[in-house]
């Protein structure tokens, strides 16, 4: 039996032929006039047209533009109206850009742009001031030389960030364009510093400031720290949009409040977080791991530091922070509604990144383990040093296996492991160190070094013509007598280490030094610390610090100052980045005039009470004028390297003489692993709480939606790139593992049909937790009409496999076409052929 197709064309030529553009692709399209206009009808000459998300061309004076067009073609159009000067470098000289556009952003989240029916039809595109789109240009930086695959993580993370964006703000802000350095070029003009090992954080109201920046941690974020996962995962990404809600927007976090500056623990987020559906959920200034929405004036809590601070919800700010001539930013207020979506980026505002990588060669992350005999050391503090420049990169601390992947380290460099210990009146360290020969993993021993008790207590002098660090190290007995030799060195991002000469204060008993530092933009430093006793053994460590200039009635312009956002009363000012390391919070009560305030890390100079162990810190917190009142100290503590924290066992201690004391005004917020304290003095202050170790739940484990992969017939299978499960545990050194169903390699070709892999995470205690990531591949037959190609002609029959039956019947359906099906028979015929 044969059967023949034939197709009665009742229409015109050009409308046939949109019925074969469905077979055929945009071989039919039809030269169409597009015509952009403004909300007055009049044309907008030099406006972009993009079609199918893929620029077509700039409208002349006469606002119109000639574009081959299809059916059902979508068309958007935007006009640049403004232009935002940037302060920092290397960005071309601009820092936003505002357009004009014709995409509509409905209230329930969905974007309608324009939608092509008739081709051969004038296509108008209107603009609208209440669908404005701004663009954002930043410039990144990682301090260390990162491998390929590393850079292409931060840029896809790029990418996912600026979607989220695009959705928490109904589709008005978006990044625009992304310049990546290496190897920290450019580090001072960068909007976003990445590097090896850094919690997150950020200057409120950073993006129009010099030397203000966020701070992200190179290798990823899961939201718990070391070990990181890609910045493609929601908990990656979102993050790095929090941080932007403080520097490019000027909103505080909304998950406490300050409380007469003990800053209690006592108003959380929005009023009805918890009663909406995911999409609706506000805030991500609060916990942006389950959240999708700014909070608006209808939901607001004014008691979170956002509203005491800046008197109005998130949405407020960012109204406030980006309103503009000529264009009207749309909000939940004037909506009267949240939006939910969208979800994904308009044409008009997609995001072009670019990488600029130095030629220099960088391993791959080597696995290090750090032993100690024959046992694990967790907690070893580890510094790279770089052969061939001057650049100290701090690694972070190994996990409780007593392991930490190494980033932008290449041969000939040293690794340098240290940590403090204080064993009865003596101050010893365990200290090892290792050249990098090959992109392998290294074990390296660690050795217990014994000296006289030290650690470093630095202030920084900013008012005058040069800033001033000036350093103290108290240590127990003359150190001529014991002959020791201590040696300190400045290193500055991108320049050169710089010495402190030390002199012996007897009476203080104390090392002292001064040294002028040339700060420029920069508000950090590294302090590196060595001292060698007699019998040649040498120890030591690198802290790092920040500092900070305060002004009476808030910080101010100048080297290290910050500016009041626009608008806002309290008294109350975070000297330093929210998110980061050390949270303090003064007053111009609380501080007298002029205070230069640095904060970083010490070494630890006394016993840790029993049962104890220090969970954040010790921090080294001075200024160089004394307390006049109360300070809001707030340090994040981290409890996954002890898998977990004792309930009401976390509090933050200050160093008394020799021994830690609990802060009476400690409080604590579980949920999001932050300590607050309201003190009165400069000193040590570290978190310390008891191990809860045995007590918790096994691993949370979420595997990726299924791959679906398709191959042409013939192909035997198809390779992938299977991306890993994500991986929450109480712990650090949680282990990730995964096999097939068919026992292949993970990276071998998949074949055609089902493939199952199971993921196995296992955490050192032997906790375990399991699931499983579905990868289908499928054989792709290519359509072919008549064996050839596609040919169209006006009443011509055709012959068409069962493949553009489908098809056919579609332009039918849409064209008002009748088919007619003639069968005949054949003798002889052991089948039907089509």
């Amino acid at each position: 039996m044969r059967f023949l197709l034939l197709v009665e064309a009742r229409l015109v030529g050009a409308h046939l032929c949109v019925a074969a553009a469905l077979l055929c692709g945009a071989a039919w399209a039809q030269a169409t006039n597009v015509e952009v206009r403004d909300e007055s009808g009049a044309p907008v000459g030099g406006a972009e047209v993009f079609r199918n998300c893929t620029l077509a061309g700039m409208t002349g004076a006469n606002g119109r533009l000639v574009i081959n067009l299809n059916q059902g073609d979508r068309l958007a159009a935007r006009k640049l109206i403004k232009t935002g000067t940037a302060i920092k470098g290397q960005h071309d000289g601009w820092s936003y850009r505002v357009y004009l556009t014709n995409v509509r952003q409905e209230n329930d989240g969905t974007q309608v742009d324009h939608l092509v029916t008739s081709p051969e039809s004038l296509q108008v595109l209107t603009l609208r001031k209440d669908q404005a789109q701004i663009g954002l240009n930043l410039v990144g930086s990682v301090f260390y030389n990162a491998t390929p695959e590393n850079l292409q993580n931060i840029a896809q993370g790029m990418r996912d960030a600026s979607r989220y964006l695009f959705d928490l703000s109904d589709g008005q802000l978006f990044f625009e364009r992304f310049t990546l350095y290496e190897a920290g070029q450019h580090l001072q003009d960068a909007d976003m510093q990445f590097y090896v090992d850094e919690w997150p954080n950020a200057h409120v109201g950073g993006l129009h400031q010099l030397g203000q920046h966020i701070r992200l941690p190179g290798p990823g974020f899961n939201g718990l720290g070391n070990p990181y996962l890609a910045w493609t995962w929601p908990n990656g990404f979102r993050t790095i949009i929090h941080e932007f809600g403080h520097y490019g927007i000027g909103a505080y976090d909304e998950y406490f409040r300050t409380d007469s500056m003990s800053m209690q623990v006592k108003s959380l987020c929005t009023k009805d977080q918890a009663t909406q559906p995911l999409a609706s959920r506000a805030s991500a200034m609060d916990s942006q791991y389950h959240t999708t929405e700014f909070c608006h004036d209808g939901n607001h809590n004014s008691d979170t530091e956002q509203g005491q601070r800046n008197k109005r919800s998130v949405w407020g700010t960012l109204e406030q922070a980006w309103q503009g001539a000529g264009y009207t930013l749309r909000t939940p207020m004037s909506r009267g509604e949240v939006n939910p979506g969208p979800n994904e980026l308009a044409c008009t505002a997609q995001l072009t990144t670019q990488i600029v990588p130095v030629a220099a060669f960088a391993c791959p992350p080597i696995p290090l383990k750090a032993k100690l005999l024959t046992s694990n050391a967790p907690g070893i503090n580890v510094t790279l040093y770089k052969a061939h420049s001057s650049d100290i990169i701090p690694q972070g601390r190994t996990n409780d296996l007593g392991e930490l992947s190494i980033y932008g380290a290449a041969p000939g460099d040293t690794l340098h492991l240290s940590r403090g210990h204080k064993n009865g009146g003596i101050f010893s360290s365990f200290k090892g160190s290792a050249t990098i020969e090959k992109c392998e993993g290294l074990e390296v021993p660690l050795m217990l070094y014994v000296n006289i008790r030290y650690y470093p207590l630095p202030k920084l002098k900013i008012p005058g013509p040069v800033p001033e660090l000036i350093l103290e190290l108290p240590i127990n007995g003359d150190p001529l007598r014991h002959q020791l030799r201590f040696e300190a060195q400045v290193h500055l991002p991108g320049g050169r280490p710089q010495p402190v000469t030390l002199t012996y204060r007897p009476r203080e008993g104390v090392l002292a030094g001064r040294l002028p530092l040339d700060l420029g933009s920069s508000s950090r430093f590294l302090l590196d610390v060595h001292v060698q006793n007699d019998a040649g053994q040498t120890s030591g460590a690198a802290f790092q610090y920040e500092g900070a200039l305060f002004h009476r009635g808030g910080p101010g312009e100048g080297p290290l100052g910050k500016t009041p956002p626009s608008g806002a009363p309290p008294p109350a000012w975070e000297l330093f980045a929210p998110d980061g390391p050390v949270g303090l919070t003064v007053t111009p009560a609380s501080l007298p005039p002029e205070t230069s305030v640095l904060v970083g890390e010490t070494a630890v100079p006394a016993e840790v009470p029993e049962g104890l162990v220090i969970m954040a810190g010790p921090y080294s917190i001075q200024g160089d004028h004394p307390v006049s009142g109360q300070l809001g100290l707030r340090l994040p503590y981290r409890t996954q390297d002890f898998c977990g924290a004792r309930k009401g066992s976390v509090a933050i201690y200050r160093l008394e003489a020799d021994t830690f004391q609990p802060v009476r005004t400690s409080t604590v917020d579980e949920a999001r692993g932050l300590a607050f304290a309201s003190v009165d003095a400069w000193g040590v202050y570290a978190v310390l709480g008891a191990p809860a170790r045995g007590t918790h739940a096994p691993p949370t484990l979420r595997c990726p939606e299924p791959l679906q992969l398709t191959v042409p017939a013939g192909e035997r299978g198809a390779t992938a790139s299977l991306q890993e499960p994500h991986v929450e545990d109480a712990c650090s050194g949680t282990r990730l593992v995964g096999a097939r169903q068919d026992g292949q390699p993970l990276d071998a070709p998949f074949p055609p049909g089902r493939t199952v892999v199971r993921w196995t995470a296992t955490a050192q205690d032997g906790r375990q937790a399991t699931c499983e990531q579905i990868v289908e591949v499928q054989l792709h037959q290519v359509p072919n009409v008549d064996g050839s190609g596609c040919r169209c002609a006006l009443g011509g029959v055709h012959r068409a496999p069962g493949s553009a039956w489908l098809l056919l019947l579609g332009a039918a359906a849409v064209l008002g076409w009748r088919l007619r099906l003639r069968s005949s028979h054949r003798r002889g015929s052991r089948g039907s052929r089509v």
